[in-house]
């Protein structure tokens, strides 16, 4: 008995992600002043603390495709031959905005923004010139950056032949075990069968993991610009809160 079997699939990805951080750093120590007594002064208490907001944007949207091709043959309904041969491939684009706003009163350590990175992929990252420049200790620093990005890898390539007698092949492989070579991807020897799964091209100079179907990308590119302000006061002072008076026990 002899039986063809074909498989495909396609799927359209579309995806959205919004984040908000908040975030303060409080004081370390507060310095507070008693009432003197006979004073009719009431104590007061200066705080010293570091607060920041940042809203995050990202989307992105693909398609990707996936095609299985097998032939077997039963001999003797026990003993099955077969031959399989696959295709896999995948092209990916999106974009990520970032905006944070840092505010500080005194040395204390501040709120760090985060700058602006891929949300909803690992394969491809933005670079260095998205970079948050250091936010001033006492005073104010405003980040905003936007970045769109695009990648799509080689074509995965799949191919095997083997056999397997009533249902054993899982167990037999087990037991005795498989081993890997390289060859433009990588050949896996079993004693049930042979495999082998492609990975063209080299590793791309951009930043970004490597991608399951390929070492290398057709392309793999993105772009960001960003833009921050600072304020920082020349002469910062701390924000004082005084206890109203007590009236007369």
């Amino acid at each position: 008995q002899v039986i063809a079997q074909a498989e495909g699939s396609a799927r359209l990805t579309v995806a959205y992600k919004r984040t908000w951080t908040i975030g303060a750093s409080p004081p370390e120590s507060g310095q507070s002043s008693a009432a003197t007594p006979g004073s009719s002064s009431a104590p007061t208490t200066d705080f010293t603390a570091a607060a920041g907001m940042q809203v995050t944007l990202a989307a992105k949207i693909g398609f990707s495709v996936e095609i299985n091709l097998r032939l077997e043959a039963t001999l003797a309904m026990a003993l099955t031959l077969y031959a399989e041969a696959g295709a896999a491939w995948e092209i990916m684009g999106g974009a990520d905005a970032t905006a944070c706003a840092v505010a500080g009163t005194s040395d204390t350590p501040v709120y760090k923004c985060q700058q602006l990175q891929t949300g909803l992929t690992p394969y491809v990252e933005y670079s260095s010139q998205v970079a948050v420049p250091e936010a001033p200790s006492q005073g104010a620093l405003v980040y905003a950056a936007v970045g769109v990005w695009l990648y799509a890898p080689y074509p995965q390539i799949t191919f095997k032949v083997g056999w397997d007698a009533f249902g054993m092949q899982a167990l037999v492989d087990g037991c005795v075990g498989c081993s890997t070579t390289s060859a433009v991807g990588t050949m896996t020897f079993c004693p049930s069968g042979i495999s082998w799964a492609s990975d063209f091209g080299s590793s791309p100079v951009e930043p970004g993991e490597k991608h399951p179907y390929s070492e290398g990308y057709l392309v793999r590119k993105s772009f960001a610009v960003s833009a921050a302000n600072t304020w920082n006061p020349s002469a910062p002072q701390p924000i004082s809160m005084q206890a109203p008076p007590r009236g007369p026990s």
